[in-house]
């Protein structure tokens, strides 16, 4: 049985759907949606200008059982590439969390975060880190909610586009 499944990409300036039509065989993209969000003033948005454009796109798109994933704007999240030596592999989630709470202007104990592998070479491993406070991100999607919009799963964009890229690593010749 197919399943309906939106992207939501939230920007400052552009709210941006993809619906993917996911079935036994396959998927395909079936609509590419974006609809403007309104500016202040001073030409900027707010995260409620941002969420009420949200609001409006998935309800043009009118799918009422479609899985929606959601990308979080940048000023929820922090990401940051972070290198270290390839023994921390084998412990990388305390390696990690000690080493974003000398960088993070907040307590780690006070957030979430996920991170991605980019790279593996001599000796040594590239990392790239989304992190988030508990209470930044349950506000965004309860706001969500409030909006009619009930997230699957909340991701950082910048994560979801390196998470298709291989692994780099060094060639041993």
């Amino acid at each position: 049985m197919a399943h309906s499944v939106i992207g939501l990409d939230l920007g400052a300036s552009e709210v941006k759907a993809v619906v993917v039509r996911m079935a036994l065989r396959g998927s395909e993209v079936v609509q590419v949606e974006r609809e403007a969000v309104a500016l202040g003033e001073d030409g900027r948005s707010t995260m409620d200008d941002v969420l009420e454009a949200a609001s409006a796109l998935v309800k043009r798109l009118a799918i009422p059982d479609a899985t929606i994933h959601c990308a979080v704007p940048g000023e929820i999240a922090s990401v940051r590439r972070l290198d270290l030596p390839e023994s921390a592999s084998r412990r990388l989630e305390q390696v990690l969390r000690f080493e974003l709470d000398e960088v993070l202007p907040f307590d780690i104990e006070s957030a979430v975060f996920d991170f991605i592998e980019t790279r593996r070479a001599e000796g040594e491993i590239s990392v790239v880190c989304a992190t988030a406070t508990h209470e930044r991100l349950e506000t965004f999607i309860s706001d969500l909610q409030e909006r009619g919009i009930a997230p699957r799963e909340v991701g950082v964009s910048t994560l979801s586009y390196i998470q298709g890229l291989p692994v780099e690593q060094d060639q041993e010749t």
